[in-house]
C-alpha cells in the first residue's frame, strides 16, 4: 500500500534498537529525541512511520519527561 512516509524494514529497526540500547546503557541516557523534536520548523525525521515511542518505552528505564529545548539567554 502506498505511503508518504518511509517504511522501515524490520532488520533496520533491530539494528537501531541494538545501537540505541548500547548508547543508552553506556552513557546513562535519559532522552531519545527525533530531529523533529529538536528543530520542528526545519526537520520532520524520523517521521510518524518510525516507532520512536516504542523504542523509548523499550530502552528508557523511566518515562521520558517532556523535552523542552533550552531557551538561549542573551549575555549580560
Amino acid at each position: 500500500e502506498p505511503s508518504w512516509w518511509h517504511r522501515y524494514p524490520a532488520a533496520q529497526l533491530e539494528v537501531v534498537s541494538s545501537l540505541c540500547e548500547l548508547l543508552t546503557s553506556t552513557y546513562s541516557m535519559h532522552w531519545i529525541l527525533g530531529h523533529e523534536e529538536i528543530s520542528p520548523q526545519r526537520k520532520q525525521d524520523p517521521g510518524p512511520a518510525f516507532p520512536l515511542d516504542d523504542l523509548r518505552q523499550h530502552l528508557l528505564s523511566a518515562p521520558m519527561a517532556s523535552y523542552a529545548a533550552p531557551v538561549a539567554t542573551p549575555p549580560v
